[in-house]
């Protein structure tokens, strides 16, 4: 005879994860269990769990499906109440299960991460088991979107698979790192004050995390977001309205922006769906910044770069541009360059550390990213900049330029300087000289409207005119394709 009660009392052991006392530890340190987690971020009802009566030490992990809007997702949450959610091969193998659906079913994968790390008790076993995680984590980047939540503790291998997805957030009390501080304080006879190396703040100045999460639901919203941008998988387009003849132009940013106030966040949000702006990754460099925005209800993925913020891209921007490019190449989201780019940064340091490799990396992105892509110029746009952020013959399908921004192949002031050295040496207010000279340059070679007469951008519009100018780009592009040499990929590591 079947006993329900046993499976009834099997089921209730295994909900309880750790118990209550340590339930309460995670509340009294402001974080969430496990399952508390999933039913805030999954839809009212909808949690599927799989491995639920798994057998050996597998509850330090759950697994399941769900939805979030409607739509499909896979999601496993580490229970750090059960054995510090320990790594081994049980829970290794829920993993997996719960990554092969989503990669069938084409729907994204959320990793919730909150462990202390794998059982040394089980040898090499544990490297086998974080090995098959990261060989298909490998495998499904590009083809789902999986975005990773560090809640806790996050080292070795673990961190390596956090940081392998799209988006990684990481709360303000989460560490995420490979080597411990003691290992590093053995290896490098350095005092690291703990793991102050580990936080949310290092990790999102290096580049290792996207999104900073004031707590447990603040990262969970996050994750909501981040979804809302981004497709299923990479076969699915996003939706767009493509109409825009019901468009009202409003023409107080023209003032605004030829008295030199409108900033490149301003023009965004005119240009956005109303409150659709959602940073990503923006306190990795300085002069670059990036974000998801609706325009009619279809995802872009902005660059923005800011002449006024830093002296020029520095290799952080490079990277943050790349890895942001990429992740919109492969889901299919279009991609808008607001630019204010004066170039590279003069640095001999950022020189020495390859700046030029860096850059070589950012335009070969641009240019491998086959997604419809379109450059707005709103102030600066000079020499490598140009060629990178704005060109049209390097990677753009279509520019346009607000009517006072300035398009160079270098600095106007130093091209100046060298074509009229002489004369202002000479004159008798030499400064006075270069000042006039430069506004005659400026006016004659360096303006949008001698950039469009030459060819260079399609058009320049009013500031005014920008959103039912990049409605009608994009609605265009939409059916964009390219042909492309045969080859396996490309040989510049990105």
């Amino acid at each position: 005879m079947i006993d329900f009660d046993e499976l009834s009392n099997r089921r209730a052991i295994s909900l309880e994860g750790g118990g209550s006392g340590k339930d309460s530890i995670q509340h009294s340190n402001g974080k969430m269990t496990a399952r508390e987690r999933i039913e805030y971020l999954i839809d009212k009802d909808s949690f599927v769990e799989l491995g639920l009566l798994s057998k050996g030490n597998g509850g330090g992990v759950l697994t399941g499906y769900g939805t979030i809007n409607g739509s499909l997702v896979y999601i496993y949450s580490q229970d750090i109440t059960v054995n510090g959610g320990i790594m081994n091969k049980s829970n290794s193998e829920k993993i997996l299960n719960i990554m092969n659906l989503a990669l069938k079913m084409g729907a994204p994968l959320i990793h919730i991460l909150d462990s202390v790390g794998g059982d040394i008790n089980e040898g090499m076993s544990i490297l086998s088991s974080y090995g098959a995680i990261l060989n298909l984590q490998s495998k499904m980047s590009g083809v789902i979107p999986q975005i990773s939540l560090v809640c806790g503790p996050c080292t070795g291998a673990a961190a390596i698979s956090a940081c392998l997805s799209d988006i990684t957030i990481m709360t303000k009390v989460a560490e995420l790192y490979i080597n411990s501080s003691e290992r590093i304080e053995k290896q490098s006879r350095t005092y690291t004050e703990g793991s102050k190396y580990a936080t949310a703040e290092v990790g999102a100045r290096s580049g290792s995390v996207q999104l900073i999460a004031d707590n447990d639901k603040d990262g969970l919203d996050k994750i909501k977001s981040t979804l809302s941008y981004i497709p299923r998988n990479n076969r699915q387009l996003m939706s767009f309205e493509a109409s825009a003849m019901d468009e009202v132009i409003k023409n107080d940013i023209d003032t605004l922006y030829c008295e030199g106030k409108a900033t490149y966040k301003e023009i965004l949000t005119y240009i956005a769906d109303e409150n659709s702006v959602f940073e990503i990754d923006n306190c990795m460099g300085t002069d670059l910044y990036t974000c998801f925005i609706k325009l009619r209800g279809l995802s872009l993925g902005v660059i923005a770069t800011d002449s006024s913020r830093a002296q020029g891209l520095n290799i952080k921007d490079c990277e943050k541009a790349v890895k942001f490019i990429k992740l919109c190449n492969a889901f299919n989201i279009s991609i808008l360059s607001l630019v204010d780019c004066k170039g590279f940064i003069g640095s001999a340091e950022e020189e020495a550390k390859g700046l030029s490799l860096y850059a070589a990396k950012l335009v070969y992105a641009l240019v491998e990213a086959n997604v419809p892509k379109v450059a707005l110029i709103i102030g600066n746009s000079l020499g490598a900049g140009h060629m990178a952020f704005a060109s049209k013959d390097t990677a753009f399908d279509l520019a346009f330029a607000l009517p006072y921004a300035t398009i160079c192949p270098a600095d106007p002031s130093e091209m100046v300087r060298y074509l009229h050295g002489e004369e202002i040496t000479l004159s008798d207010n030499p400064k006075l000289k270069e000042d006039e000279l430069l506004k005659k340059f400026i006016a004659k070679e360096a303006s949008a409207l001698k950039a469009a007469e030459d060819g260079h951008i399609d058009d320049v519009i009013k500031p005014s005119e920008a959103r039912i100018t990049l409605l009608r780009s994009f609605d265009m592009l939409q059916s964009k394709r390219e042909l492309r040499y045969p080859r396996k990929h490309g040989s510049v590591l990105i």
